[in-house]
């Protein structure tokens, strides 16, 4: 039993080795507390292991071990750290089709999925690449409003970048 404010540390502490990401995996299936299921959720999508990261984001979208509806939290949980922001939007792009037969093409769901596998995208590359891929989606996918919003954030992130770059590296 752990004081509730250092839970999510000691866990993503706990998560960095291999005996504690199985230990905490097995805590996951067998406790019964959902905030304490969604502590131990996000110490393991914030492995830096991408073996594990993609285990995960699979293992969500077919519910096996852990429930689809947590998919969109791993995601975004994932996109939100170095080593798993690109495997996120690559799991994104392979899946999207069970994506959008798993979850309605305007949920909530779906636009957290788009959000959170892109927000760290800072380039022309990027910014290329998820237009392209929406774009040969279809023409109500492109044209959804999470799909646009990334587009912008990407953008407002290429200029934040042009802007500040240059200082960040000097300093």
């Amino acid at each position: 039993s752990l004081p509730t404010d250092v839970m999510s540390t000691v866990f993503k502490v706990g998560a960095k080795t291999e005996k504690g990401w199985s230990f905490l995996l097995s805590k996951y299936v067998s406790i019964d507390s959902e905030a304490e299921k969604n502590k131990i959720l996000e110490a393991l999508a914030s492995s830096e292991d991408v073996r594990k990261l993609y285990w995960l984001m699979k293992n969500s979208l077919s519910g096996d071990t852990i429930r689809t509806q947590k998919l969109s939290f791993i995601i975004r949980t994932v996109g939100q750290h170095f080593p798993g922001h690109l495997l996120a939007w690559d799991f994104v792009k392979e899946n999207w089709s069970k994506l959008v037969q798993k979850f309605h093409l305007g949920s909530y769901t779906i636009q957290s999925i788009v959000a959170g596998s892109t927000h760290l995208f800072s380039t022309k590359a990027h910014l290329s690449e998820v237009q392209a891929f929406f774009e040969n989606q279809s023409e109500a996918t492109f044209r959804l409003r999470c799909v646009q919003e990334t587009l912008e954030v990407i953008q407002l992130n290429i200029r934040w970048m042009e802007k500040n770059l240059k200082t960040l590296t000097w300093w």
